[in-house]
């Protein structure tokens, strides 16, 4: 697997676990916060593709994007996911619309797919439905994280 410069840090552990598991297939990055720089932080370091599923696809739909089904997001990864791999941001704003045994059903299927390369899936709020497979989940440790910046502190307050 090649990068685009020295994973950082907090990246490494990431990227170890993707080559152990033979560099393709689904993957959970489990967050202690809601961070979105360190998302694109996270796809910029690996050279993947930075893909913000709410951005792209349930925004433009407004209310009704909850009608849709999670084969979409299914269908989204499959289309960009084919030769290099993907990080897919705000995945969790419509697992949020599905109920929970919905939701585990489809993490599970998501684990279990054959994607050609890589493709992650940060988590901050559903960890406790992720599937036990070790091999495919990363808990970041908030200490290996770089600071928020002071700005974005005073923004979130």
């Amino acid at each position: 697997m090649q990068f685009n410069s020295p994973p950082s840090h907090w990246i490494q552990p990431i990227s170890d676990m993707i080559v152990a598991a033979g560099a393709s297939g689904g993957f959970f990055v489990a967050l202690h916060e809601y961070r979105p720089p360190l998302i694109r932080d996270l796809a910029d370091n690996l050279g993947f593709t930075f893909f913000d599923f709410r951005e792209e696809k349930l925004l433009p739909l407004g209310w009704e994007a909850a009608q849709l089904p999670l084969s979409t997001l299914t269908q989204e990864i499959a289309e960009r996911s084919a030769s290099i791999g993907l990080v897919v941001h705000n995945a969790e704003a419509f697992l949020a619309t599905k109920e929970a045994a919905e939701r585990q059903s489809w993490l599970k299927a998501f684990t279990e797919h054959d994607w050609p390369a890589p493709v992650i899936i940060p988590i901050t709020i559903f960890q406790a439905d992720l599937p036990k497979i070790p091999s495919r989940f990363n808990r970041v440790d908030p200490d290996h994280v770089p600071q928020e910046s002071l700005l974005l502190r005073l923004v979130s307050q």
